[in-house]
């Protein structure tokens, strides 16, 4: 199931799940991809969401985390062009 969350776009098409937040988003997701530049995004509680997630990965298609934010964390990262990587 695919499940959407956006700061800036509260309810998406009708076809979309969208979630009040970011965490409800990731509950029990098997991945998590990041498709816009939110700074926001670079601010969430990282190691809840890989306690929150069936799988702890990010697919970052526009490489706004970089391996320093995510250190400690858990949460395995993928960017566009880079590879895999994770943060423990």
């Amino acid at each position: 199931m695919l499940t959407a969350y956006d700061p800036e776009v509260p309810e998406g098409p009708e076809w979309l799940p969208t979630a009040g937040n970011p965490y409800q988003a990731t509950d029990r997701a098997d991945a998590v991809v990041i498709l816009t530049e939110w700074p926001q995004f670079r601010e969430l509680d990282w190691p809840r969401i890989a306690a929150l997630t069936r799988r702890p990965v990010v697919v970052d298609t526009r490489n706004l985390l970089d391996d320093a934010l995510l250190a400690g964390t858990g949460v395995r990262r993928a960017g566009v062009g880079e590879p895999a990587t994770t943060g423990r």
